[in-house]
């Protein structure tokens, strides 16, 4: 899935969703693999899980419904680069050094669009 397809369902997406974490784990180069493991009966059932970026097995993170999540997410994208998020009743805002403004439902997703921003405008390398 490319940047922007990304970016446009976070924005239309009113509640975390593993989903979306799924997503947004996968730009940043995670993969989703299988495997064979024994299950409690003794037999042998195949697993789908997902491989960080180093290739290591690993529960990709919450990014859209762990607020400190969303910010490791903004610091390892924008490394030295100044981020934070906002929230009012019924909507909040994230920013990430002279990234825009961006608006969301809550300031994790937010803080998720401005990170996917940021790379865009930074790693053109990443499918747009």
């Amino acid at each position: 899935m490319d940047i922007e397809s990304v970016i446009r369902n976070l924005r239309n997406e009113p509640t975390p969703s593993r989903y979306r974490d799924a997503e947004i784990a996968a730009l940043l180069g995670w993969t989703k693999d299988s495997g064979e493991f024994a299950d409690p009966s003794g037999g042998k059932r195949l697993r789908a899980f997902w491989r960080n970026p180093s290739g290591e097995p690993e529960k990709v993170p919450l990014y859209t419904s762990h607020l400190g999540m969303a910010q490791r997410l903004a610091l390892d994208v924008a490394p030295g680069q100044t981020s934070g998020c906002s929230w009012e009743a019924g909507t909040a805002s994230a920013k990430i050094g002279n990234g825009p403004y961006v608006e969301s439902t809550t300031p994790a997703i937010a803080l998720c669009i401005a990170a996917l921003i940021h790379i865009q405008y930074h790693q053109p390398h990443l499918p747009r």
